[in-house]
C-alpha cells in the first residue's frame, strides 16, 4: 500500500524585508490532502515543515509508514518560496536560500535526502517554481527528485499509488530534459466539487483561519499578469454551492472555523459567487469573514460593494496597480485617478472602518514616468489617501516572455503597446522610455519603507490566529488612522506568538494525539 506525504510551509516577508515563518495551513496542503483522501488514499499533511527537525520529521515519516511497512509518495511543495531566489542569479543556489529566509537551506536539502536514503520514497517536487525559467535554481535537488510536477497534480499523484505504476511506462504528459523530469498536469476541467476540507486528524487549533477557493481562473488577461488560466469565462471552474456549504459547515462544527483567505484570483469576478457566500452566512448562522482579491474596477456601483459587505469580506487586497489614466489600456485595467478615488471614496462610505483595504500597486508601468508615480504616491499618503486605502504595497514592473502573447486578449493590446519599447536585458534587467528597471525598483523600496504595515488585507487571518478576532485587528489599524504603527514591538509579539502556535502544533503532530 502506497501512503503520501505533504510538505508544505508559508512564509511572508515583513515590514523590513525579512522573512518569518507564519502559522497557517498552506492552500495547495489542504486542497491536495482533501482530493487524494477523495479517492481512498491515506495522506499525512506536514504544514510548516521548517519549522521541525529532520529528526522529527523521520520520526513522523517512520510512524505514517508504520516503520516502512507502506511505500510513500513525498511531494514537496516549492510554493512558499519567494520570488528573490529567481532573482538573485550572481549567488549559488545555496547561498539565495541562506540569504532570503535567514534559515540554512539544509534543511531543504536534507529532507529530500531523508526521503530516498531511509524511506527510498518517490519524490514529487511541485509549486509555483516548477516552470521554466525558475526551475533552473531547482537543480540541485534533481539527484533525489523523482519528478517535477507543473500544476495541480492530483491524477498524477493518484497514478503513482496504483499497484505497478511506474514513471518510465507513462509518457503522456512528460516532458524529459537533461537532467531531470517533469510532468504537466492538465487543466481541471470540472472544478465543481474542488474542496479543501482538513480532517480532525490535522490538528486544526480552535478558531483557526484556513484557506479555501470559490474558483480557479480568472476571467480578464493583465498584461502584466503570468497567472494560469487567464482570459476564462465567469462560468468556467466555480464550485458548487453545495461544495461550498458542507466545507465552511464542516470546518466552523470541528474546529469552530469563521475566518477565511480566499484564494481566487479575483474574488467579485462573478456576483454568484458572493451570493453564494451571502446564502451560506444567512442559511448557517456563520459570522463568515474573508480576506482576498478584490477589483477595484469591477465594483461598478454601490449595490456592488454592498454585495461584498454583505459577503463577509473582512480585508481587501485591491490590484490598483496605478493611478496613471494612459497606462490603463495598455495593461487592461481602469487606471484613471480620478475614477479610481470615486470609487474608493463609495466602498468606504459602505464598509465604513468595517473592511480593511489594501492597495498593491506597480513600478513601471508604460507611460508612468516617476514624476507621474511620485505624484500619485502624494496622493495615496495624504490624509484623505489614508483614510481610503489602509496599507499600500509596490511592486517593480516584471517582463516576462510572453508578455503581450499570452491569448488573444494580449495580442489585441499589441498595436502600437509601449510595451514593445521595453528592451529585456539579462537578470530580469530592463530599460524602457520612461525609467529602467532599477529606477523603479529603488522607487517601490521607498515607497514600501513609507508603510509595509503589518496589517496588510492578506495577513489579516494569519494575526487572527494567533489570537486576536479579525474584527479587533480591523479596528485597531482603522482607529490608529495616520498615526504610526509600532512595527518594532508588533513584530515582536508576532514571532513570539508565531512560536508558541508552532510548537504546540508539532507536539502534536509528534505525539500523534
Amino acid at each position: 500500500m502506497i501512503k503520501v506525504v505533504i510538505l508544505t510551509d508559508t512564509i511572508f516577508r515583513n515590514y523590513h524585508g525579512e522573512h518569518h515563518q507564519v502559522f497557517t495551513k498552506n492552500a495547495s496542503g489542504l486542497r491536495l490532502s482533501h482530493q487524494l483522501r477523495k479517492r481512498g488514499i491515506e495522506v499525512k499533511p506536514i504544514y510548516n515543515f521548517l519549522s521541525f527537525s529532520i529528526d522529527e520529521i523521520s520520526e513522523i515519516l517512520t510512524r505514517f509508514s508504520e516503520n516502512k511497512k507502506h511505500q510513500l509518495i513525498i511531494c514537496l511543495s516549492t510554493s512558499f518560496l519567494p520570488y528573490e531566489v529567481v532573482a538573485n542569479k550572481d549567488k549559488d543556489f545555496k547561498s539565495k536560500y541562506e540569504t532570503v529566509f535567514g534559515f540554512n537551506f539544509e534543511k531543504i536539502y536534507q529532507v529530500c535526502q531523508l526521503s530516498k536514503t531511509k524511506f527510498n520514497s518517490t519524490l514529487i517536487v511541485g509549486g509555483w517554481l516548477v516552470k521554466p525559467p525558475q526551475i533552473e535554481v531547482l537543480k540541485p535537488l534533481k539527484h533525489f527528485v523523482d519528478c517535477f510536477v507543473v500544476g495541480d497534480g492530483v491524477d498524477f499523484i493518484t497514478k503513482l499509488a496504483l499497484p505497478n505504476f511506474s514513471l518510465n511506462n507513462d509518457s503522456g504528459n512528460f516532458v524529459k530534459k537533461d537532467q531531470y523530469t517533469m510532468f504537466i498536469s492538465k487543466d481541471i476541467q470540472d472544478f465543481s466539487e474542488q474542496s479543501s476540507s482538513p480532517i480532525v486528524d490535522d490538528f486544526i487549533g480552535y478558531n483557526e483561519a484556513l484557506t479555501t477557493e470559490i474558483a480557479s481562473g480568472c476571467i480578464f488577461s493583465c498584461s502584466f499578469c503570468n497567472y494560469a488560466s487567464l482570459g476564462k469565462k465567469k462560468k468556467e471552474f466555480v464550485r458548487s454551492y453545495e461544495s461550498l456549504k458542507q466545507e465552511i459547515q464542516f470546518n466552523y462544527e470541528n474546529f469552530g472555523t469563521r475566518v477565511y483567505t480566499l484564494t481566487d484570483n479575483i474574488v467579485n469576478d462573478y456576483q454568484p459567487k458572493l451570493e453564494m457566500l451571502i446564502r451560506i452566512r444567512e442559511e448557517l448562522g456563520i459570522d463568515l469573514r474573508w480576506s482576498g482579491y478584490v477589483r477595484l474596477d469591477t465594483i461598478r456601483d454601490r449595490s456592488q460593494a454592498q454585495l461584498l459587505k454583505d459577503s463577509g469580506l473582512a480585508s481587501a487586497t485591491m490590484g490598483i496597480e496605478s493611478l496613471c489614466k494612459t497606462a490603463g489600456p495598455y495593461i487592461g485595467k481602469m487606471t484613471d485617478g480620478e475614477i479610481i478615488k470615486d470609487k474608493l471614496r463609495m466602498c468606504r462610505e459602505i464598509w465604513k472602518d468595517d473592511v480593511i483595504i489594501s492597495a498593491a500597486m506597480i513600478a513601471g508601468l508604460p507611460t508612468e514616468s516617476t514624476d507621474i508615480l511620485q505624484k500619485n504616491f502624494e496622493f495615496i499618503t495624504s490624509d484623505e489617501g489614508l483614510k481610503l486605502i489602509d496599507t499600500h504595497v509596490y511592486s517593480r514592473l516584471i517582463l516576462f516572455p510572453n508578455q503581450g502573447t499570452k491569448n488573444e486578449i494580449n495580442k489585441g493590446r499589441m498595436d502600437g503597446n509601449p510595451f514593445n519599447q521595453y528592451i529585456k536585458k539579462e537578470n530580469d534587467v530592463w530599460t524602457s522610455p520612461w525609467g529602467d528597471s532599477e529606477i523603479f525598483a529603488n522607487l517601490a523600496n521607498q515607497f514600501n519603507r513609507k508603510d509595509n504595515s503589518i496589517y496588510f488585507a492578506f495577513n489579516l487571518p494569519i494575526l487572527h490566529n494567533l489570537g486576536t478576532e479579525v474584527e479587533d485587528l480591523i479596528k485597531t489599524k482603522r482607529n490608529t488612522g495616520t498615526k504610526k504603527e509600532n512595527k518594532k514591538e508588533l513584530l515582536e509579539s508576532i514571532i513570539h506568538n508565531t512560536t508558541i502556535k508552532l510548537n504546540t502544533y508539532k507536539q502534536k503532530m509528534l505525539s500523534n494525539e
